[in-house]
């Protein structure tokens, strides 16, 4: 009887830890520099001191056209914003995030308005 309450005890501290613990990662909006652009989907970013390799998340862009839109906005050196969504990296280790232009804009989202990209909703693991 005693162990089964030491037990009991102990699972209930637990379940009262784990749920005062956040359910959501809060999203933070941190700099960033562009070492290279990669590809329509793809930057190489200087990331909290780390060379990195960032995908957008949200969209499908394959075609060169998507590539040399984003090389007429950036170039290197260049400060962006990023903002990683909740799953950090896919299997290839990149980063899975939005990046924002010095103007406030959101690149994934100008990819979409102007036709390069289309929406991708599933999860992005390659």
């Amino acid at each position: 009887m005693k162990r089964f309450l030491q037990k009991s005890i102990f699972l209930t501290i637990f379940f009262i830890l784990l749920s005062s613990l956040p359910l959501f990662a809060e999203s933070a909006v941190l700099p960033a520099t562009v070492l290279k652009v990669v590809s329509g989907g793809t930057l190489e970013i200087n990331y909290q001191g780390r060379r990195e390799i960032i995908r957008l998340i949200g969209i499908d862009a394959k075609d060169e056209s998507a590539h040399r839109f984003i090389k007429s906005r950036l170039k290197p050196g260049d400060s962006v914003w990023v903002e990683l969504d909740l799953m950090l990296t896919d299997t290839r280790r990149r980063l899975l995030g939005y990046v924002y232009l010095k103007n406030s804009r959101m690149l994934n989202e100008s990819l979409l308005v102007s036709g390069y990209a289309r929406l991708r909703t599933l999860p992005q693991t390659t």
